[in-house]
């Protein structure tokens, strides 16, 4: 098929201005890096095990019912039991879905 455009041919349209979304519509994901030793990172911040429910509540809170996920991203040498450890505290702080990433 080919197609081409002929000069003085055209149609006058008026397009609607479009919006940036506002900062409060984009959120950054929740994101649990757990490394080989069983470190924790929550949004590249340490955080203890102890006190990692209480921080994935209080982030969880903050957003919507429907936007309520956590990546989970375990180094490959995690301990399976660190991993399930994590992946509790984050269903009991509120988290509806889940992203696990290698």
């Amino acid at each position: 098929m080919l197609t081409f455009a002929i000069s003085g041919q055209a149609m006058d349209i008026k397009l609607p201005q479009g919006q940036a979304a506002s900062s409060t519509e984009v959120q950054e994901d929740i994101t649990v890096r757990i490394s080989a030793k069983g470190d924790l990172l929550l949004d590249n911040k340490p955080v203890k095990l102890d006190d990692l429910g209480l921080a994935l509540k209080a982030k969880l809170d903050a957003r919507e019912e429907k936007n309520r996920l956590v990546k989970i991203e375990p180094d490959k040498n995690t301990e399976y039991k660190r991993f399930a450890t994590v992946l509790d505290y984050a269903r009991v702080a509120g988290a509806k879905d889940f992203s696990i990433v290698r």
